[in-house]
């Protein structure tokens, strides 16, 4: 009687889980709570937990809209490099059609990086 299956677990042992379980997720909510207080400015409150979510995913969209101008900007600086290629094939032969382009045509994508 007394072997217990492998499955089986003391009190003890539950308990020891359900503490584990619990300082994890504790630790998953401190961490967002500070990124809510960091971002509202609001370092003295702690969110309830629909305000929490509701500021997390206002964070998500800001960062993927974000990500949408920058890769607005990067196809737009491709269509220009394009455009530049199907130019420079044209005029491949004439030196000063080039010198003159590049004088006068500014391309600038360093923001799209």
């Amino acid at each position: 009687m007394s072997e217990r299956k492998d499955e089986e677990q003391t009190p003890e042992e539950m308990v020891a889980q359900i503490e584990a379980i619990f300082d994890l997720r504790w630790a998953a909510d401190m961490r967002a709570i500070k990124r809510w207080q960091a971002s509202t400015g609001r370092t003295l409150t702690w969110p309830d937990h629909t305000d929490l979510l509701g500021g997390l995913l206002s964070e998500l969209d800001k960062a993927e809209a974000a990500n949408d101008l920058r890769l607005t900007q990067i196809m737009e600086c491709e269509k220009k490099l394009d455009a530049m290629k199907s130019l420079a094939l044209g005029n491949a032969d004439d030196a000063s059609y080039w010198k003159a382009r590049f004088e006068t045509v500014e391309v600038s994508c360093e923001d799209a990086a």
